[in-house]
């Protein structure tokens, strides 16, 4: 991909490009870290709801890197098939499925899927990002 002052550009995105893939095992530290910002969050034996946005945005952030300064998160969204068990390590692809200017504006839309080791699907999201270069 092409790029600009260092960053990726609108321009730089292919509809349904696969961007790259991100492991994340779901392990005691990480769990603790939650805790501590949720105390009462104490879900059993699978990690906690709110942890499915934790995987998708760390992976999102890990696999594009040259993000510009004042890009803006529109809307986010998920579909869970299951919830994945604490210890388990699950690795999530993060694509583009589309992009547009509205007015001043360019959506960069992007699909996240985590699966566990055997390849099933955990749950999978949409957002959508306003990109600033």
């Amino acid at each position: 991909m092409g790029q600009v002052a260092n960053f990726l550009t609108f321009e730089d995105f292919v509809v349904d490009a696969e961007l790259g893939r991100h492991d994340i095992t779901l392990d005691t530290a990480l769990l603790d870290s939650w805790k501590k910002v949720f105390p009462t969050d104490q879900p059993g034996d699978a990690v906690p709801l709110g942890m499915v946005a934790i995987v998708s945005m760390r992976s999102y952030a890990a696999v594009v890197l040259a993000r510009p300064p004042g890009n803006l998160h529109g809307t986010q969204s998920y579909h869970i098939t299951r919830l994945p068990a604490a210890g388990e390590t699950v690795t999530t692809l993060v694509k583009v499925t589309g992009k547009e200017q509205k007015r001043e504006r360019r959506w960069v839309h992007f699909r996240t899927e985590t699966r566990d080791v055997t390849g099933g699907l955990c749950f999978f999201g949409s957002s959508v990002i306003a990109w600033a270069a």
